[in-house]
């Protein structure tokens, strides 16, 4: 919570480097991502580095106007995060440089997330849209009546899964956007998760849902 990273020797808990401590500013949630020796993070303020995940050294540091609101996600030779604006700012892992950026309609809701080719982000309360991430241009985009309130959707066998305020669980085709299925459920669905081919998918109201795939 201080925007301070730490490296901690597995076998024992001890810690190996420390970086960063910056009581003014904070780590967004989770915000640290593996890119091959590095390790890279964001604040909220619009930074984001990637450090020697041995050392801790500082190995690029990148400023970005607008304060960021997604962690960052990594496709290919790109990394992306997003800001409260609805920009998605693309930049080389390698040194930080920006490739480009795509404005959308509203700001980002919840997590970027890769799925093959396809950046999908939730943008604003109630579109789903799935990213060139190369071009930043849309392949397709769809709309619900009701709230997004899953932050994190599930990519699943060609399909991702995203739900609702309502309690609508979607699962679109990843590859034109087009609806595979609706399933109506009671809560606000918040977390959606897959295991042995069975959907778990958990409300704010506390319920849990086990459903067949």
């Amino acid at each position: 919570m201080t925007g301070e990273v730490r490296c901690l020797k597995l076998e024992t808990g001890e810690t190996l480097w420390s970086s960063g401590g910056a009581e003014e500013d904070r780590l967004l949630k989770s915000a640290v991502v593996v890119v091959g020796d590095r390790i890279v993070v964001s604040l909220p303020s619009g930074t984001v580095s990637s450090l020697n995940a041995d050392s801790g050294e500082v190995v690029w540091k990148t400023q970005l106007p607008g304060r960021l609101n997604t962690l960052p996600v990594v496709i290919g030779e790109g990394l992306y995060v997003g800001d409260v604006e609805g920009q998605i700012h693309r930049l080389s892992p390698k040194d930080g440089g920006v490739l480009g950026v795509t404005k959308g309609k509203s700001p980002i809701y919840g997590s970027l997330l890769s799925a093959g080719d396809c950046l999908l982000a939730l943008w604003g309360e109630d579109t789903l849209a799935c990213l060139d991430p190369k071009s930043g241009t849309v392949r397709w985009s769809q709309e619900t009546d009701s709230t997004w309130s899953s932050h994190q959707p599930l990519v699943l066998d060609g399909l991702v899964l995203v739900g609702t305020e309502s309690g609508e669980l979607h699962a679109f085709r990843v590859a034109d956007g087009a609806t595979a299925w609706t399933r109506q459920l009671e809560g606000d669905i918040k977390g959606i998760g897959s295991h042995e081919g069975v959907l778990y998918v958990g409300t704010v109201q506390g319920r849990v849902y086990a459903i067949p795939r």
